[in-house]
């Protein structure tokens, strides 16, 4: 999810894919929960309804990053803009 990187920044990206939370070692590659979240809710909310033409939508960013605002970044409360 290279867009929601360059959405979120390094810092706040990797806040919502630690992946040692609830993992033991041994478990690379796999998305934390936050993040699972966070695919789980573009892939049916987004992904399956776009059609190609121009849209925006709004995904609920899960803890910890429910209350970020930064509306340079189109982040509001905890909600991340999406266009295309």
């Amino acid at each position: 999810m290279q867009w929601l990187r360059l959405k979120l920044g390094d810092e706040d990206y990797a806040r919502l894919n630690d992946s040692s939370e609830g993992k033991g070692s041994g478990n690379n590659g796999m998305l934390s929960p936050a993040m699972q979240v966070v695919m789980r809710e573009f892939i049916d909310q987004i992904k399956h309804k776009y059609s190609g033409t121009p849209m925006s939508h709004t995904l609920q960013l899960p803890n910890p990053l429910y209350e970020l605002h930064d509306p340079d970044r189109g982040i509001n409360e905890g909600e991340i803009d999406i266009t295309e």
